[in-house]
């Protein structure tokens, strides 16, 4: 795994990762969708950040904070992208049956649950 050292480097590699990988896993994707999924990746990253609650300080400039979230929460960015992506166009679904297939999204709180805020004494 490479360094990242600002928000915008953790987005570009995160979207690298998840395009590749839907461009062989998905027989649907091409890139027309790359825009989606890049606002999906920015979304995800910028949740895990507000999950973690970095306080304003001088200790957790750009880089610490990109260089964490890259280390200890890739994959939870990686898991609420996907999230994201595949909810397109039925947000908020709580259940779906049609023709005996059955959608019920998992709830995003879920795979936010490994990410652990960082405490304050006020």
């Amino acid at each position: 795994m490479s360094n990242v050292y600002t928000i915008e480097e953790l987005n570009n590699e995160l979207f690298d990762d998840l395009k590749s990988e839907l461009s062989v896993a998905d027989p649907q994707y091409n890139e027309k969708f790359e825009p989606v999924l890049l606002s999906k990746v920015k979304n995800a990253v910028r949740k895990v950040v507000n999950a973690r609650n970095y306080p304003d300080s001088d200790l957790y400039s750009e880089t610490y904070i990109a260089q964490e979230v890259y280390n200890k929460y890739y994959f939870a960015c990686r898991d609420l992208a996907l999230f994201y992506y595949n909810t397109v166009g039925a947000e908020f679904q709580q259940s779906h049956d049609e023709n005996e297939i059955k959608r019920v999204w998992n709830d995003e709180n879920k795979i936010l649950s490994g990410v652990l805020p960082i405490s304050r004494i006020i």
